[in-house]
């Protein structure tokens, strides 16, 4: 191999694939490690982050300049260099600082008079960018007649390029051919991507056939169209209950994407919930996501799929909670008012952070006595923005006996700090009636709300010298955090 050859094949494969990887690394090692707070000047402490702007604005830049060094390549004579710049772009991703029609006519030409993996890497590379690509159809179209080796990759880039003259033909009748099971489960993908009625009857044909990756890809297909006769519809439902793990995934994200609520459509989405693998959980949650008003049994598997021990199944399980929550709050309560129900603790939580609505539900079981009011309190340390509507539940949940504890974590947490609120914790702290933890816990809390507040500090003061050792070491612990201001700037 020729130094020339060697020095190209080392710039593309390691050079422009690797740098942004580098660049990104020192971004992170320029960033300043939080909680480290020694007594720096404010110029010292900010250092870093302007280090680390400079870091990324290099990066941008690079990345900019990246795909035009590479494009350089492309032309190279050397089959293996312009290989490795194809794979590169691939690697890197296409910037808008690329002359789309200059690369596309490159790449045109290229499917005309290369072989094996560069004219793979070169139609992968079409397909990422899209309709962008539009002006390489009438080549791809002679592909897909005359080169059943790369038909695959031939049809996925026809379908990523979108809607263009002769497409849709070509495809049509590509799926009624006995091509591969793999060509004609992407010709039903992109013909449902464009959205073409005369491919679902194909489609429905294949949701029957043996081969499950076929099946799954028909079920992705009309999962596109904006609408499907109710016989095809029927057996996206029955698809739900496929033995394949994928299939039942793709059919439940359909049904989804289709935007019904039939019974039908929505019992099919609850069994999705129901079952044991991951992927189609997360399919259905999904697609819960997409609904507007939804039932009480599928907001009550959601719930507790939120309690899952899969942190991917309950994180999205939550975050569509928090999706339909304001428009299921009616619903959300029933929920809380079911003495079965177990999980008063996620219910509350995402009450109270869907709408001020919502929240006010949850103020009010903890100034009603409701049973959830401890779970209600817990609910409310992670809506801040709601903050002040809750002043008024947490004073009567630290005045009721059983609720003070979980009330003093919500004002640490909310960050409580009127006058009213000190004064109450503050009795808390003085009442030598109450359990010593709970007192301590007050004393903590007055060290992250009294800082505007002299009688906090007094009582804090007081309180070092208790008899109960875990008192007066929370009092001195709160102490360090204060700061003696001006009276006239205590809040009221």
């Amino acid at each position: 191999m020729s130094i020339v050859k060697r020095i190209s094949l080392v710039m593309v494969f390691v050079g422009f694939a690797t740098c942004s990887c580098c660049i990104a690394d020192q971004t992170e090692m320029a960033l300043p490690e939080f909680g480290n707070h020694n007594t720096q000047s404010e110029h010292s402490s900010s250092r870093p982050f302007r280090e680390a702007d400079k870091i990324r604005n290099a990066q941008i830049r690079i990345r900019r300049l990246l795909p035009s060094l590479v494009e350089m390549y492309l032309s190279s004579k050397d089959e293996d260099v312009r290989n490795a710049a194809y794979g590169a772009l691939l690697t890197i991703g296409l910037d808008n600082a690329v002359n789309s029609v200059v690369l596309v006519d490159k790449i045109t030409s290229a499917l005309r008079k290369e072989s094996g993996d560069v004219k793979a890497r070169a139609l992968m590379l079409l397909a990422d960018m899209g309709p962008d690509a539009k002006g390489a159809v009438p080549v791809l179209l002679r592909m897909l007649r005359n080169d059943t080796a790369l038909q695959f990759l031939v049809v996925r880039t026809l379908g990523r390029i979108g809607s263009a003259p002769g497409v849709v033909p070509e495809l049509l009748r590509l799926q009624k051919s006995r091509a591969p099971g793999f060509v004609l489960a992407e010709a039903d993908l992109a013909l449902g991507r464009l959205r073409v009625q005369e491919s679902i009857p194909k489609i429905r044909e294949h949701l029957t056939n043996d081969d499950s990756g076929l099946r799954a890809h028909a079920a992705k297909a009309l999962g596109f169209m904006a609408t499907i006769p109710e016989n095809v519809l029927k057996q996206l439902i029955n698809a739900c209950s496929d033995n394949s793990v994928e299939v039942r995934e793709e059919a439940v994200r359909a049904l989804g994407n289709i935007g019904k609520s039939s019974k039908s459509i929505i019992d099919a989405i609850k069994k999705g919930l129901d079952d044991k693998h991951e992927n189609v959980q997360k399919a259905a949650i999904e697609a819960v996501a997409k609904m507007y008003v939804v039932r009480s049994d599928i907001i009550l598997q959601l719930v507790k799929l939120a309690n899952s021990k899969n942190f991917w199944v309950a994180l999205r399980a939550e975050e569509t909670l928090r999706i339909i929550g304001w428009r299921n709050i009616s619903t959300l309560s029933m929920l809380l008012r079911k003495s079965e129900v177990k999980e008063h603790d996620t219910i509350t939580r995402v009450l109270s952070r869907t709408s001020r609505e919502g929240a006010e539900v949850v103020a009010n079981l903890v100034l009603t006595g409701s049973p959830a009011a401890l779970s209600a309190l817990n609910g409310m340390r992670g809506a801040p923005e709601h903050a002040e509507m809750f002043e008024k539940a947490v004073a009567k949940g630290i005045s009721t006996p059983g609720l003070t504890y979980e009330a003093l974590i919500t004002v640490g947490a909310l960050r409580l700090s009127s006058r009213r609120m000190i004064l109450d914790v503050i009795g808390v702290l003085s009442n030598a009636k109450v359990d010593a933890g709970v007192r301590a816990e007050a004393a903590e809390v007055l060290g992250i709300i009294g800082r505007n507040s002299k009688e906090a500090r007094k009582k804090l003061e007081a309180a070092t010298g208790d008899k109960n050792p875990n008192i007066s070491e929370a009092a001195r612990h709160a102490l360090k955090k204060l700061v003696v201001v001006p009276e006239n700037s205590i809040r009221n």
